[in-house]
């Protein structure tokens, strides 16, 4: 009998990688101002929503992994789309902060980047909706040997510094509560695609 083929149908594929931070990098981070409450109830602070337009040297950055994911790993065809951000902002979690769970609006690509974090800051959590069935249904889910890619509803990450992570926009997740002794700071951004929408039929939207 020969192994069966196994796919994984209608992923959420994460865009995970690791880059070197300098210091001038982490410094812009942490002097950026966070003043505005993201949501009360512990959830930290955040800067202004255009912070990326004021950092070239790590928007670069964030443009060469958001490609490598939309054009590379997904195949978006790079010679119909073009991306563009939209918004991006720093994230700072005091000790007991931590981030509720939300997705990101008005995009279609989003991704975090961390620059200073310590063991135990929280790790960020994507999850599946619960309105979305699937065989392990949300309100009949049976016990599982093993997670893996075929089972999971929920994964969790924890971040270290330069990790950064890439994902579809609607993915939901959450951040954990900051349990160590340091401030964490991390930055958000939010892309779209710019192009010619449609499968090839007559009627196509232009963005």
């Amino acid at each position: 009998m020969s192994e069966p083929q196994l796919l994984p149908l209608f992923s959420q594929p994460l865009y995970i990688n690791k880059i070197d931070l300098n210091d001038e990098m982490i410094q812009s981070v942490v002097n950026t101002p966070c003043e505005s409450d993201n949501g009360g109830y512990s959830n930290g602070w955040m800067s202004q929503t255009q912070w990326l337009k004021s950092q070239p040297v790590i928007r670069a950055v964030v443009e060469y992994h958001i490609s490598k994911y939309v054009f590379d790993v997904l195949q978006v065809d790079e010679t119909k789309h073009q991306l563009e951000h939209t918004t991006s902002w720093v994230n700072k979690h005091h000790p007991g902060d931590c981030g509720a769970g939300h997705s990101h609006h008005n995009a279609q690509f989003s991704g975090v980047m961390y620059f200073k974090v310590s063991p135990n800051s929280g790790d960020i959590s994507f999850y599946i909706d619960p309105m979305i069935p699937t065989w392990c249904s949300s309100t009949l889910y049976p016990e599982v040997k093993q997670y893996n890619t075929y089972n999971m509803r929920q994964t969790r990450i924890p971040p270290v510094p330069g990790m950064i992570i890439c994902f579809p926009s609607h993915l939901g997740h959450d951040v954990g509560i900051n349990q160590s002794n340091e401030d964490r700071y991390s930055m958000a951004f939010n892309y779209i695609l710019r192009g010619e929408y449609g499968l090839g039929y007559d009627h196509q939207l232009v963005l």
